[in-house]
């Protein structure tokens, strides 16, 4: 359930309050007697991938110790997910995002890290 970046510049508010909020689904019919499996699905947050979350952290504990600050510029070398994450969270916040990724990283996974008008560079 990704969503765009033009949906979340549009509410920036709206990256932070999503997530980690993922569903979690019982597995009841894999689970022995009276065990309690759970599966969370990641695939809820924003952009379709847990590296939401962690790219999240890493910015909000880059603001709070003052090594990011308004306007600044994130750099991430990538093949997908953890970029478009970040091109996602800095349109939100108002940084520039500077991504690198292998250029055999797939279409989809490179339309979604330009999405957020950041900038790539493909090297082989």
């Amino acid at each position: 359930m990704s969503v765009s970046i033009s949906e979340v510049s549009r509410t920036p508010q709206f990256v932070d309050t999503v997530f980690g909020c993922t569903p979690l689904v019982d597995l009841r019919r894999i689970a022995n007697g009276s065990a309690l499996i759970q599966a969370k699905l990641e695939y809820f947050n924003p952009s379709g991938s847990i590296k939401d979350r962690i790219v999240a952290f890493i910015i909000n504990d880059a603001e709070r110790r003052g090594v990011l600050k308004p306007g600044g510029t994130l750099v991430e070398h990538t093949s997908g997910n953890t970029g478009a994450a970040v091109a996602m969270i800095a349109a939100a916040r108002g940084y520039r995002a500077v991504l690198t990724m292998p250029d055999k990283v797939s279409q989809e996974k490179q339309a979604a890290c330009r999405e957020g008008q950041a900038y790539c560079d493909y090297r082989s």
